[in-house]
């Protein structure tokens, strides 16, 4: 019989539900395939190149943002922060710690930190982002990663051995301070959460596991690998780092030229701060957010949701916002943005001064104090803190050799003179008797790094420890004088990034050549630089300037 108005009017209602039921999960669905939030694009770029096939070999610089969520604890935070623990040694610094000539005097204080930070995996567990790694390394697309972490997550999170460089140490293994002798680890933790100091079986000294301490070098397979794969990565993935402790930090921008470069972090850093490139992107925000948009658009999510089960024993239903160390909280409850390291991370970086100390007192022969206050003053990069010392005269570069790169790719943009253009430059003088032609008269900043006299009386400057712009041929004095050099380089980045003729290069002006020794540095990578066939002909020329 034919239905009742009623339940014509319930049908209908009914229908109208499902089909409302029906568009707003068809809008969802649109909006999580298309959503316009600041990481999904460039996610989505990064997942085509690895979809398309252009990406085959990642080489990833990891930092301690990428183990924030595993609630490792941070260092400095009042009342909770492991240097707190370390008062009652009474430290001249915290980083006494890891210095190692304090610790073969007092290795009280390392043993009693040690005994919080030993990775077992059963207090600390990978996180997400960890198992991304393993994932990449599974799928055949990982190259390498090169991580600034002690945790050792990425071991506990089935990392094949043969992808990973640990660049400052490791738990897993230990020896003596003094003769070199291997330990057992076990041992030396065992010992060590007994609250007791490991000692070597052959000669009595010290042990300690084998991270690196202040006076130690990096591990050889740092320098053995890190060459061939920068010639060889097709992409740089860095990942929760603020890339301001050297080495490390240099990785990004000694790729190959043709190299693409993704940065997933809390704040932009490096060249990602600066770099119009299309194949520079940068997707802001905490690494396991980004790592589980990124593998859900590669449809690889419950891969990884199921590998990251196993390792941290327990499943992860839902996104969860990843939790926040005492330090991490503080600062957003307070309105400050967190930084790519917060918590177990930034501050994770004190541990690793170690690394600009060592350059700049082996390399340039400046007393460890120098190096410290430098590093105080103006955070721990050796270009900046060398620049620091000279400009504050506190001490002089009795240094020795450094090796240039190879791999820089400003060079082919930036050196535009010629042999030619080089002799016009010179008018007919050898380089020595050329002086600086900065003119205070002209110019609207003044240098950051530039704290001495810059100009004589009349505004020009009289200083002969000159460079020559490779771009556009000025001659101006050396970090050593007045450090026009330097003014020149961030006179012309800052003219880059508002001209329409940069073609969004604004990199400035930023290779240059020495008269005093013809080598050739470049501001951009921080670094001397060599490239056999577009070089060689300009130094000859201005090598047979300056002798002739």
């Amino acid at each position: 019989s034919p239905s009742s108005p009623t339940e014509n009017d319930a049908v209908d209602e009914a229908l109208a539900q499902d089909l409302k039921g029906l568009a707003i999960n068809e809008e969802k669905e649109k909006a999580d395939s298309t959503s316009d939030s600041p990481a999904s694009v460039p996610l989505r770029e990064f997942a085509s190149w690895i979809q398309e096939g252009s990406v085959k070999k990642i080489l990833v610089v990891a930092g301690a943002g990428i183990s924030v969520s595993a609630g490792i604890p941070d260092f400095r935070t009042p009342g909770t922060g492991l240097y707190d623990n370390l008062q009652k040694y009474n430290l001249t610094t915290p980083t006494d710690v890891f210095d190692l000539e304090f610790y073969a005097e007092n290795p009280n204080p390392f043993c009693t930190l040690a005994s919080e930070l030993w990775p077992t995996g059963i207090t600390f567990k990978p996180t997400i982002t960890h198992s991304f790694l393993t994932l990449l390394a599974r799928k055949n697309l990982l190259l390498r990663v090169y991580s600034q972490n002690i945790d050792g997550l990425e071991h506990l999170a089935e990392l094949p051995t043969e992808k990973l460089v640990e660049c400052h140490g490791h738990f897993r293994s230990a020896s003596c301070i003094s003769c070199k002798s291997p330990a057992d680890a076990d041992t030396v933790r065992e010992t060590i959460q007994k609250t007791e100091v490991p000692k070597c079986q052959n000669c009595a000294g010290y042990v300690k596991p084998d991270i690196v301490f202040f006076g130690e070098g990096l591990p050889n397979r740092f320098g053995d690998l890190l060459p061939d794969d920068l010639d060889e990565a097709d992409c740089c993935l860095v990942m929760g780092t603020s890339l301001n402790v050297a080495p490390v930090s240099f990785i990004p921008d000694r790729v190959r030229p043709d190299c693409k470069r993704m940065l997933i972090n809390r704040e932009v850093v490096g060249r990602f701060s600066y770099s119009s490139s299309p194949t520079d992107l940068v997707a802001w925000g905490d690494c396991d957010t980004n790592v589980r948009s990124l593998a859900k658009m590669l449809g690889w999510l419950d891969e990884l949701e199921a590998m990251h089960a196993q390792v941290s024993g327990s499943k992860q239903d839902a996104e969860p916002e990843p939790s926040q160390p005492a330090a991490a909280s503080a600062a957003t409850s307070s309105g400050q943005q967190p930084t790519s390291d917060s918590g177990g991370g930034e501050d994770m970086t004190v541990v690793f001064r170690w690394q600009v100390i060592d350059s700049l007192t082996s390399i340039f022969g400046f007393p460890q104090e120098v190096a410290e206050q430098a590093i105080d003053a103006v955070g721990p990069d050796v270009t900046t803190c060398y620049n620091y010392i000279l400009d504050h005269n506190l001490a002089d570069d009795s240094g020795g050799p450094i090796a240039p790169i190879d791999t820089c790719p400003h060079l082919v943009n930036h050196v535009k003179l010629n042999e030619n253009s080089i002799s016009e430059a010179l008018r007919n003088k050898r380089p020595q008797e050329m002086p600086c032609s900065h003119d205070a008269s002209q110019t609207a900043t003044r240098s950051k790094a530039s704290f001495k006299q810059e100009t004589d009386e009349d505004g020009t400057c009289s200083s002969k420890e000159n460079w020559m712009c490779l771009e556009c041929g000025a001659i101006r004095c050396s970090r050593y004088q007045n450090g026009h050099s330097l003014m020149h380089w961030e006179e012309t980045k800052e003219e880059a990034k508002t001209s329409t003729l940069s073609d969004g290069d604004s990199s400035g002006h930023c290779v240059g050549v020495s008269y005093s020794d013809l080598s050739v540095w470049c501001y951009e990578c921080r670094a001397y630089v060599k490239h056999p066939e577009l070089l060689t002909p300009l130094l000859s020329k201005l090598e047979r300037a300056k002798f002739q």
